[in-house]
């Protein structure tokens, strides 16, 4: 469970991402890149909590890198869309934007 819900977070990101990004190629290639990255963290899995640590880890570093600039792509082309993230954060009470819904 440790191991899987770092990688399910992940997943849900780039399910969110996938939606709300504008397909181009660069973003076909973070995909394709992301998906690599997910490949090595899949194969880690059985030695994570031994040698396979850093592969891990460094793996799921690359995959959060990915997503990150995927998701800054997508805020400078839709500035709105970053206003209103902003403002669902605080009307949410969560300023570090970690995902919790909003009423309404």
């Amino acid at each position: 469970l440790l191991v899987l819900v770092p990688i399910w977070w992940m997943y849900a990101g780039y399910a969110w991402l996938t939606n709300n990004v504008r397909v181009t190629w660069q973003m076909r290639l973070v995909l394709i890149a992301a998906m690599a990255g997910f490949l090595v963290m899949a194969m880690a899995i059985p030695e994570v909590f031994g040698a396979g640590a850093l592969t891990f880890g460094l793996s799921y570093l690359f995959v959060v890198l990915l997503h990150l600039g995927g998701s800054a792509s997508r805020a400078r082309r839709d500035r709105s869309a970053r206003d209103r993230r902003h403002r669902d954060r605080a009307a949410a009470g969560n300023p570090h934007g970690l995902s919790c819904g909003h009423p309404g």
